[in-house]
């Protein structure tokens, strides 16, 4: 049973984890999870929760599961960010639902001189044990999270610029079947996102 009703499915174009290229990347009749089993680290669904509000907020959902953003290290004189393929791919799935969903174009709401507010909602998948809680050491620190989050926003052109971000909150959740908000994700976590001009 999918975990959503899931007619369109849109995620990052490139390759999978075994590194072949991946072309089902469009509108297709497959179940969210069949996209984690290929690999993907992040998709969205076309019908999941999406709106916009007189070009001032925007709310939309990603699936997958939520990932901090890594400390860089050196390799041969180079600094390498170890998070940044798994950033590119989500800021790729949200630029592409923001192209399907706005007749082919981004907003530029966020970007200039504004003041933004950024709610994020990380869901992990139900992990089938009552005992375990959002801050379990399982589950990353909020504030990797939270960098994550906003520089993927900002590579996908959403935010002009991270900066911008004057307010931010942000919340681990486990998804529950008991908890509506959680449902869509009960199997394959995921982000509620809302970002909005002060």
């Amino acid at each position: 049973m999918p975990v959503v009703p899931a007619l369109s499915i849109f995620s990052a174009p490139g390759k999978d984890r075994d590194g072949n290229p991946v072309t089902d990347i469009f509108p297709t009749v497959r179940s969210p999870t069949h996209y984690e089993k290929k690999g993907y680290l992040f998709w969205a669904v076309e019908e999941a929760h999406f709106y916009n509000t007189f070009e001032s907020s925007v709310a939309f959902q990603i699936f997958g599961k939520p990932l901090p953003q890594k400390r860089g290290f050196l390799r041969r004189a180079n600094y390498v960010v170890s998070s940044k393929p798994a950033q590119n791919e989500l800021a790729s799935v949200i630029e592409n639902l923001f192209l399907v969903k706005m007749g082919g174009s981004l907003p530029t709401w966020f970007h200039g001189d504004v003041c933004v507010s950024v709610n994020v909602k990380y869901i992990y998948p139900d992990p089938r044990n009552e005992h375990i809680r959002p801050n379990s050491a399982k589950y990353a620190d909020i504030d990797n999270l939270q960098k994550f989050v906003l520089d993927a926003l900002q590579k996908s052109c959403l935010l002009g610029n991270d900066r911008s971000v004057t307010k931010s909150t942000h919340e681990k959740i486990i998804a529950k079947p008991q908890v509506p908000l959680t449902l869509d994700f009960l199997n394959t976590g995921g982000y509620c996102i809302r970002i909005k001009k002060k």
